[in-house]
């Protein structure tokens, strides 16, 4: 399933001059110093979404691992990113993608739909000549 919806969205215009999920995830990590969390939304029109279907993962950045908590809630992406050590997630992954088949991944939309409302800061990053913008419900501390 996850090789069809890659293979089907790299033929739409544009997509292949998008940065990758991953480039703007370890910008942002990077540029916030490797916070201990952080949360934000990435609208799908600005991104590759390489880690679609998967919805718990490890990444490392930096020699620094980050477990990610990862949902697309239309029209975003929401990243919950949280430095510890690696774990296997395979079956908090299969947990989470089995609960969004389930319920028809209605709570996802609902959640994409009124994060539009609760957004209280953006940050701008420009990657690989593109604009990308972050979208916080918290505002990120310095």
């Amino acid at each position: 399933m996850r090789k069809v919806w890659l293979s089907m969205r790299a033929v739409w215009p544009g997509y292949q001059k998008r940065p990758l999920a991953s480039d703007v995830l370890r910008v942002h990590l990077i540029t916030r110093q490797h916070p201990a969390v952080t949360s934000f939304f990435i609208p799908y029109r600005c991104i590759q979404d390489e880690h679609f279907g998967q919805s718990c993962f490890n990444f490392e950045v930096d020699k620094i691992n980050y477990r990610i908590m990862r949902t697309g809630c239309f029209p975003f992406v929401k990243y919950y990113c949280n430095r510890e050590a690696p774990i296997d997630n395979h079956l908090t992954d299969k947990f989470f993608t089995i609960l969004k088949i389930l319920n028809l991944g209605i709570p996802c939309l609902l959640y994409g739909v009124i994060a539009w409302f609760l957004v209280q800061s953006v940050t701008t990053y420009y990657i690989n000549g593109s604009k990308v913008i972050l979208y916080f419900l918290l505002p990120e501390e310095d």
